[in-house]
């Protein structure tokens, strides 16, 4: 016969093929958002935090580090600087309001990332915020980042 259908059938209760070479399922994924502020004269950008709301299924998470400079030629620190790292969805409430967050900069003597990083790292007007989703080891499941914002302040400038 030309076409054979019954060659393709097997066993219900066989294992199933392996995926064919090439296909992995998810990799993990980077990616930058830069933020402006937008502060009057004689006063200068705070990034306060860095909210995000997110499903993440178990085996799964989120990444989030920062860097900020003047240009992007001048961020700092080199490397991003890590803020967060989520293993756990976002309790959003029955309001879908609730977002999960990292302090970013919080004043001279504050625990945000920035703050107590050494060196110091001074708020500017760009902020870099990496991002970096990391699926299952079995590369089938992969956490979702819904929605993000960043809040910062105008200080005045010393």
């Amino acid at each position: 016969m030309f076409f054979d259908l019954t060659s393709c059938v097997s066993p219900d209760n066989a294992s199933p093929p392996p995926p064919p070479v090439g296909i992995t399922g998810f990799p993990p994924a980077t990616f930058t958002q830069d933020f402006v502020a937008r502060c009057p004269p004689q006063t200068l950008p705070v990034w306060r935090e860095f909210d995000w709301q997110a499903q993440i299924p178990d085996g799964t998470s989120i990444t989030f580090s920062a860097q900020s400079g003047v240009t992007a030629a001048t961020l700092l620190p080199v490397l991003p600087l890590l803020l967060a790292t989520a293993t756990m969805d976002t309790n959003t409430g029955p309001s879908m309001l609730n977002f999960d967050q990292a302090f970013i900069d919080t004043g001279p003597k504050g625990s945000g990332a920035f703050d107590v990083a050494s060196p110091k790292v001074a708020s500017a007007s760009l902020l870099r915020v990496t991002i970096t989703l990391t699926p299952t080891q079995d590369f089938q499941q992969t956490p979702t980042l819904n929605q993000w914002r960043v809040q910062y302040d105008c200080g005045a400038a010393e």
